[in-house]
């Protein structure tokens, strides 16, 4: 009969701290993020608690779209190849395009690992950078918290004037707004805008770069 191995809770200790500090998470933000129990994982960081659920694993991966496995230590399992449709893209003054379901998608890319359910946005122009360029496609999934957990972080957004961007989220000059940054210079600031909905970026793919000839 063959003996099932059992896990180590120091390695997986390990794994998470290490996933932290990779990914600069604290325990207060990032079970904020996930809907769960502060004490939930700093108890088993602390070892308080021998283990954690896989519910609360489940929940802390869901917050970057990564496998729970990632965050245990372990090799991912290979998943099936999953192609996402990309129905949107960023334009000129970072403004992003987005198309109805009846249009047929731009193009249709591999999803990365994790976030077969994500959205992808295209990258089109030379207005995102140098953080993005021509090209590149952006995941994403939206969620449903205070977008100011997301504070100075560049994310995919849509206002209530139905209008998406790819900004730098920062507090507004009124109570329930949202000043919206670029990180290109050559674009102002939006300011005092209300959300209807914020989507972090989870994974970015780079475009291949090829030289001009002259």
């Amino acid at each position: 009969m063959a003996r099932v191995k059992a896990f180590n809770p120091e390695l997986r200790r390990r794994a998470l701290r290490e996933y932290m500090a990779a990914h600069d998470l604290t325990v207060n933000g990032w079970t904020t993020l996930a809907g769960l129990r502060e004490s939930t994982l700093r108890n088993f960081l602390n070892g308080d608690s021998q283990s954690l659920s896989d519910r609360s694993y489940e929940l802390l991966a869901s917050v970057r779209g990564d496998p729970v496995s990632l965050l245990r230590g372990e090799k991912p399992e290979r998943l099936a190849h999953v192609e996402i449709p990309v129905r949107s893209y960023v334009g000129a003054g970072d403004e992003v395009v987005s198309l109805t379901d009846d249009e047929e998608p731009i193009d249709w890319t591999a999803a990365m690992p994790g976030l077969e359910d994500a959205e992808a946005t295209q990258v089109r122009g030379l207005s995102m950078m140098p953080l993005y360029r021509d090209g590149d496609l952006l995941f994403h999934k939206r969620m449903n918290i205070d977008p100011m957990l997301l504070r100075d972080e560049v994310c995919v957004m849509q206002t209530k004037g139905r209008k998406r961007y790819v900004k730098m989220i920062q507090p507004g000059t009124k109570r329930g707004t949202f000043r919206l940054v670029s990180f290109n210079p050559l674009f102002p600031p939006i300011e005092d805008q209300v959300l209807s909905w914020i989507s972090p970026i989870l994974a970015m793919r780079r475009a291949r770069w090829i030289p001009r000839r002259h």
